[in-house]
């Protein structure tokens, strides 16, 4: 019996790919001045609900490289949207919707609350 176990998770394991569910993304966050504010930034895979976070630079820049997770092959072509939000201190909360495996660009404009 164990052997079967054991023979079933190496067939499968095999069966798996590490995909990209996410594109490597990137932007600028300002304030409606135009400052650099110091903020936290969030990549969620919206239909895994996996996500990363990243702080800015001090010009207010962030990135992102490509979150990978392993998955069957067949499902590898339904998870490209993400949503990338970012949050400062007594600043309203912002978020866009990426649709690409493409490299994308996510810049955001903060308005104080």
């Amino acid at each position: 019996m164990k052997k079967i176990l054991l023979v079933s998770a190496c067939i499968l394991i095999q069966g798996c790919i590490s995909v990209s569910v996410s594109p490597v993304v990137s932007g600028t966050i300002l304030n409606e001045l135009g400052e650099p504010l110091d903020a936290n930034v969030t990549i969620t895979n919206m239909q895994l609900q996996k996500s990363q976070s990243v702080s800015t630079d001090k010009e207010g820049n962030y990135s992102f490289g490509k979150m990978r997770i392993w998955i069957f092959p067949i499902f590898s072509a339904i998870l490209l949207r993400s949503e990338v939000a970012a949050e400062a201190e007594g600043y309203m909360p912002e978020s866009n919707i990426i649709d690409s495996r493409n490299p994308a660009t996510a810049n955001f404009n903060l308005v104080a609350e």
